[in-house]
């Protein structure tokens, strides 16, 4: 309908706060109408720091999300854009963009405030994701709103370059979905083993068995995780040791537990 009327007309997701409301976002993006969009989008930090005691691990964990986010997205047929608008941090010394009842806390000075501002502008751009500023410091900050209309004329019309980046470490851990309808869950995998500390990747090219194993065993993988239909009815996942060949089922809640035990 909305193309019909506008040809040109893009077709966004309604962005909501990413702290907040994840699972309604990955409802969306997992679902049969992902396809239909032109933008994904999420409010993604306010005000974060690794020091928060609001947020905790979200400052560090937020690069994983959005990759999580992206790669779900196109695991279900989204070929479109993603941004994160309203990306904001507020200082004690022009707490514009705040407001008192705000569950988190601003930063102390503007100074600070100024190089997260830098620091996500950065981060948003070297993975491909469009931003937004919202509540901005007054114009009068001496750093904020200068280190932003800066970072703005110097990187306009810049993309993203990806390089070829030789990993020496060996894989600890390789997942294998069988399905459309497992990848979901692989990828939620590999996510939770990485916070975790493991070294992990998966497949998203659908290879076949065979050249799954390979690549595997290329990798020098320790382990292989198989993830089917009966692996997700059954909630444990199928697990292969590449050194013995040995299998056993291991519930998906007690993955993290189990490698630490044996990798």
């Amino acid at each position: 309908m909305i193309k019909q009327e506008d040809p040109q007309a893009k077709v966004v997701t309604a962005p909501n706060v990413l702290y907040f409301d994840r699972d309604d976002l990955f409802a969306v993006i997992q679902s049969d109408v992902a396809p239909m969009f032109d933008v994904v989008s999420w409010h993604g930090i306010y005000s974060a720091a690794p020091d928060s005691e609001f947020y905790g691990n979200y400052y560090y964990e937020y690069p994983g999300i959005v990759e999580e986010i992206k790669q779900t997205a196109n695991a279900h047929g989204f070929d479109g854009e993603f941004w994160a608008p309203e990306i904001s941090w507020c200082s004690a010394e022009y707490p514009t963009c705040y407001s008192p009842d705000q569950p988190y806390k601003v930063l102390g000075s503007d100074k600070i405030a100024a190089k997260y501002d830098a620091r996500s502008f950065i981060l948003h751009l070297g993975m491909d994701v469009g931003i937004g500023w919202g509540g901005l410091e007054s114009i009068d900050a001496p750093w904020t709103f200068p280190t932003i209309q800066r970072l703005n004329t110097i990187m306009a019309g810049t993309e993203p370059i990806s390089h070829v980046v030789k990993i020496e470490n060996e894989l600890d851990i390789f997942i294998i979905p069988f399905s459309k309808e497992t990848l979901t869950k692989a990828i939620e995998i590999s996510v939770s083993l990485r916070k975790t500390g493991f070294i992990v990747d998966m497949d998203i090219k659908r290879r076949n068995m065979s050249k799954n194993l390979k690549f595997a065993s290329n990798k020098n993988a320790k382990f292989v995780i198989f993830i089917g239909e009966d692996e997700l009815k059954s909630g444990s996942a199928l697990v292969r040791s590449m050194s013995t060949g040995e299998q056993e089922k291991v519930g998906f809640g007690e993955l993290a537990e189990y490698f630490k035990k044996v990798i």
